[in-house]
């Protein structure tokens, strides 16, 4: 197609700084807000309510921002999760009162989960490996968001809203890195100015049209939507489809083979860490009030490291480290019950292995969607892709809610 740019044997050095720092700030306010949790509630409600505030939001604007999302070009997304993740620090640094300190964690969930849609979307205009370089940053959001505040409020003694305020201002980077710093295609600018959109029916004529041509179709099937090409090199820059509603979902159904491994694995990782780590403790040289910080920790340096892999290694078939974390979950739980195995080191190796898969699935799924989905489809792809997480995290929250007091009843 005509519209299509041919993607770079390799993306800039500006362009990938520019996606591993959107990616570490767009989740650096979710991050902290759960490290704050304890501090934010004062005892006045249990901290899976942080989680909640933190995920539900997200989950919505994922699951639904593939639908109109288009409708704004990309310098109004990014000042908007800019703004709203400003805001977020100065709500929570200055009142006092529990709801409008949670109503800033909401504003941190909006902020993460419309940036990670927007910059997931926006991936499709570069090569490949800005995927990975935003999945680096993201995970590097987990060490740097946890170690930041536990730095200024613990080590540096500083009260939570000079913690807050110290911090506050690192969501102006992704207006920076935007703006100044990313080198834009000439797609993307058309793009910001008036989306350009591929009818649908256009495409699937040309499909049909270059069938026997060695060219991938956009479907395998008459009448069904674009599902996944296998074509090895993604193309970058490549103009929208404009899909109807109804073929939009349709086309989650081609991503499911995606969609459900992210889900699984996100599930199982923070049900483990939000309802059954804390439960797990030892008699030994740690604190046994200091392990679950631990667990926090050493989970987030496995999953920066993991989602940094792509580089080294890939994996075609998501479902295996998926399947793997599931069955992690499985341990964990026995483990919380039964305390059969006495060293804590070891679960701090099963934590790492936990961070691992988490980090090693989220990458590589939005890693081969980048490689299999055809190139108009994958901006909508790549946007919807991100809501499956949310919706195992919500999940976990919810059932972790009753799991963890049923485990701490088991244990008395």
């Amino acid at each position: 197609m005509g519209s299509c740019r041919c993607a770079p044997a390799a993306e800039s050095f500006r362009n990938l700084l520019t996606f591993f720092f959107s990616g570490l700030i767009n989740n650096f306010g979710y991050v902290v807000m759960l490290s704050a949790a304890d501090d934010l509630l004062d005892g006045k409600a249990p901290t899976a309510v942080v989680l909640l505030c933190d995920i539900l939001p997200c989950l919505i604007i994922q699951s639904t921002a593939a639908f109109w999302m288009h409708l704004f070009p990309y310098w109004a997304r990014i000042l908007f999760v800019a703004i709203t993740q400003l805001s977020c620090f100065q709500l929570v640094a200055w009142c006092d009162a529990v709801w409008l300190r949670l109503l800033g964690v909401v504003l941190a969930s909006v902020s993460s989960g419309f940036g990670e849609v927007t910059f997931l979307a926006l991936s499709s205009y570069f090569h490949k490996s800005t995927v990975t370089a935003w999945s680096s940053g993201t995970g590097g959001a987990g060490v740097v968001g946890s170690l930041s505040y536990l730095a200024f409020k613990s080590w540096f003694r500083l009260s939570q809203q000079v913690t807050l305020m110290a911090i506050g201002w690192v969501p102006l980077i992704i207006v920076i890195c935007y703006f100044f710093v990313l080198q834009k295609p000439a797609t993307l600018q058309t793009h910001s100015a008036k989306p350009p959109t591929v009818e649908y029916d256009a495409l699937l004529s040309e499909a049909k049209a270059e069938e026997g041509t060695g060219v991938p179709t956009l479907s395998e099937a008459p009448g069904a939507p674009a599902a996944l090409s296998d074509a090895p090199e993604p193309a970058a820059g490549a103009v929208p489809a404009k899909l109807s509603f109804v073929q939009r979902l349709r086309q989650m159904k081609h991503l499911a083979k995606f969609l459900i491994p992210l889900l699984l694995v996100y599930f199982s990782e923070y049900l483990i860490n939000q309802g059954i780590s804390p439960t797990i403790k030892f008699d030994g040289p740690i604190p046994r009030d200091d392990y679950y910080r631990y667990y926090a920790t050493i989970y987030q340096v496995g999953v920066f490291f993991s989602r940094s892999s792509t580089s080294l290694f890939t994996i075609k078939h998501v479902w295996v480290p998926s399947v793997l974390q599931a069955a992690n979950l499985v341990f964990f739980l026995f483990q919380a019950i039964y305390g059969f195995v006495p060293w804590f080191w070891v679960i701090f190796l099963l934590i790492l292995w936990e961070g691992l898969l988490g980090g090693v699935t989220y990458v590589n799924v939005f890693y081969q969607m980048s490689l299999q989905v055809a190139p108009e489809l994958r901006e909508f792809s790549l946007g919807i892709g991100s809501s499956a997480s949310a919706t195992g995290i919500t999940a976990a929250a919810v059932l972790g809610m009753w799991v963890e007091p049923w485990i701490q009843s088991l244990q008395k």
